[in-house]
């Protein structure tokens, strides 16, 4: 871009401009000039006037370029024209004003701080220092329009026009139907602007594919398998480039080019509130634009007032405006912008977005250059989201957490290692209770998972005592009195009491405020504390007259809270036979069979009764449903701790599941080397059993 102040200087350079246009840009119809200044023009005869110099310049380049076979219109878009323009009466171009002539709204600058303020405010919900990619930041990333996905358009066309080159090109249709595909795959790659029709360009890529298989057969059958056929290969090839195109384009991502408002949602502690800041942290370190709003620094009240307000805008810029300016910084980038507002369910969510998110989502599509990105809790979906707002104006993505090779990654960067046998701990693929635990295990200076802690329980108390230090020094009490655990301890045994997960918000306050003042601030609020750390998660109520509930953000954390609570009040002396056989708490509880938290307190107890006491759950008497107790007790052979294994144990795994479960969980144990059925254990047992069977 040049500037000038004279149209003969202007001259001078427009030529050049005006034929570099036409050589890069072969299609080009129209080319436009903007001149900061009107031209002047004079009544006098015999003057050249400025606009006489335009004049004659425009003619003789339309008609310089017509000789040459191209047919092209040269407008002049002088101050007047610019201002019009840029003063108009709509959002767009009052934002565009703002953008390029206010000096410190919306810089690569402002857009640092304003991420800087909701980091802060994030805390350890982002850590971009044991950051793993997910395949669902490319979701995000692709409706931005990331230069990336247009790349990636053209080196496959690169690829299939390149794999096509190395046949002899002898079978028409085939050859047509691949330089269809190639034609497509560039064509889209040079237009970033518009829409992109993937579905029609995987049908292209099927009809080039349709059309090599013949191709291919003919040639891979004219010679025998046993001799070189180097153009049957040169086609499979042509053939496995095209196959892995359609791969490529049936991904998650490519179906969310031409979104542009977005919700991610997710479990708590999945890693939502992660996975939006590092793509704008990302974002802005390119020098692109992204924003990123906190939901719960929003109070209830109109959105736009309260979100220029949090990124502290001026309080005289309108909302329309902001949006045009931020629309004015993706076009000017040739990406779109990211507005991006975290956790609609926190704070006072619930209260406004169900009458005003549809409004703030029209908003925000009137402007082309922006990409309105959403997150919200799962089990808050229904209350907060309206229903006009349904999956075809408003798409789903749902944040899955980690993968056990994810989950291993992450650990590697916290120099951390999993150990190298069965995930049976499911809840380290839950990137908020694998990061607590890795915290806690620098802290005390371990740096291996499972095999030296023990099973499941020995992972949850773990857990549980790192948010119990966390929340005690938070609250600010004496931890000698040990009063979190105590209050923890009693939410649990009202489950276990009540025989539901679940526990009504004012009946939580009031088993919690034996041990805290229900007058607390929220700094002081235990229930707060213990949902902010993620070992409790607020469960939305869905009928109008009923209450917000508390449970266990992790379902088996849950159920070995509510078995831990049962068998330190019904266990006797160690006397595990008249727990289960007298009325005690624990019976009670394992003998309704109608309660929803039966079968996970059987897994649990399975676990925790040899454990804790050396027996086995299938050995205490009057049990209900002998299938569901041996599915129990099978599902607890991954879950225990090495120690709780000895000889009845083994026989019971006989019993159960015969020489297969014996096999299997010998298998899946072997590769600890601290057992007793280790591997050395397992190639005995093995050898014994080819020797007697020969």
């Amino acid at each position: 871009m040049k500037y000038y102040w004279d149209v003969a200087n202007a001259i001078r350079s427009l030529d050049e401009s005006l034929s570099q246009a036409l050589i890069k840009h072969p299609k080009m119809t129209q080319f436009i000039v903007c001149l900061p200044f009107d031209l002047s023009d004079s009544r006098k005869t015999g003057t050249i006037t400025s606009q006489n110099r335009w004049d004659n310049w425009k003619n003789e380049s339309i008609a310089k370029a017509s000789a040459s076979g191209r047919k092209i219109e040269i407008d002049l878009w002088g101050a007047f024209e610019l201002k019009k323009r840029l003063t108009a009466s709509t959002p767009t171009a009052a934002g565009r004003v703002a953008y390029w002539f206010n000096q410190t709204l919306l810089t690569i600058e402002w857009f640092r701080k304003s991420f800087e303020r909701a980091r802060t405010e994030l805390g350890e919900r982002y850590s971009p220092d044991s950051h793993i990619d997910l395949p669902i930041r490319r979701v995000i990333e692709a409706t931005t329009r990331d230069p990336f996905l247009f790349t990636e358009l053209a080196a496959f066309g690169e690829d299939i026009k390149k794999k096509l080159a190395e046949t002899n090109q002898a079978d028409t249709a085939a050859v047509t139907a691949c330089t269809d595909a190639i034609q497509a795959l560039v064509q889209i790659a040079s237009m970033p602007s518009g829409p992109i029709p993937i579905v029609r360009l995987r049908e292209t890529l099927e009809m080039a594919r349709d059309a090599i298989m013949p191709w291919y057969s003919t040639q891979r059958d004219a010679i025998s398998s046993s001799q070189p056929n180097p153009l049957a290969n040169a086609i499979s090839n042509l053939l496995s480039a095209i196959k892995n195109v359609s791969h490529a384009l049936a991904e998650q991502h490519w179906k969310h080019v031409d979104t542009r408002a977005l919700l991610v949602i997710g479990e708590a502690g999945s890693g939502k509130s992660h996975l939006l800041a590092d793509i704008c942290d990302h974002i802005i370190e390119t020098e692109q634009p992204a924003v990123m709003v906190l939901g719960k620094k929003l109070p209830d009240g109109e959105p736009w007032e309260e979100i220029m307000k949090d990124l502290g805008l001026p309080r005289d810029l309108p909302a329309e405006s902001f949006l045009g300016a931020l629309n004015a910084a993706g076009q000017a980038m040739g990406v779109r912008a990211l507005l991006m507002i975290d956790a609609l369910n926190e704070k006072n969510g619930q209260a406004i977005w169900p009458e005003r998110l549809a409004g703030l989502v029209h908003d925000v599509d009137r402007f082309e250059w922006i990409s309105l990105i959403l997150s919200c809790r799962s089990t808050y979906e229904r209350l907060v989201i309206p229903d006009e707002l349904d999956e075809t104006k408003l798409p789903r993505v749902t944040h899955e957490g980690f993968s056990v090779r994810q989950a291993r990654l992450y650990l590697k960067k916290r120099g951390i290692y999993l150990a190298e046998e069965p995930n049976s701990i499911e809840e380290f693929e839950i990137p908020l209770f694998l990061r607590i635990c890795c915290d806690t295990l620098q802290l005390e200076d371990q740096a291996i998972l499972t095999n030296r802690l023990g099973g499941v329980t020995a992972v949850f108390k773990l857990y549980t005592e790192a948010v119990v230090k966390r929340v005690t020094k938070q609250i600010g009490v004496v931890p000698q009195r040990r009063l979190v655990e105590r209050a923890i301890k009693a939410l649990a045994q009202e489950m276990a009491d009540t025989g539901r997960e679940e526990v009504a918000s004012s009946r939580a306050y009031d088993i919690v405020s034996e041990f805290f003042p229900s007058t607390n601030p929220v700094g002081q609020d235990l229930l707060f504390q213990l949902q902010n750390e993620g070992l409790l998660t607020a469960q939305p109520a869905y009928e109008d007259d009923a209450e917000e509930e508390y449970r266990f953000t992790f379902q088996r954390m849950s159920d070995h809270a509510i078995a831990s609570s049962l068998l330190s009040r019904s266990v006797i002396a160690g006397d595990t036979t008249t727990a289960f056989a007298a009325d005690t708490p624990l019976r009670r509880a394992v003998m309704d069979l109608y309660s929803p938290i039966t079968p996970g307190l059987l897994e649990a107890l399975a676990v925790q009764l040899p454990e804790r006491f050396g027996v086995e759950l299938t050995d205490m008497p009057d049990l209900p449903d002998p299938w569901v107790v041996s599915e129990a007790f099978e599902e607890s052979l991954l879950n225990r701790s090495n120690k709780s294994f000895n000889e009845r144990t083994w026989t019971l795994i006989e019993e159960v599941g015969s020489a297969r479960l014996r096999f299997e969980t010998m298998i899946a144990l072997s590769t600890d080397p601290d057992r007793d059925h280790n591997a050395e254990f397992l190639d005995k047992e093995l050898r014994h059993e080819l020797s007697h069977n020969s």
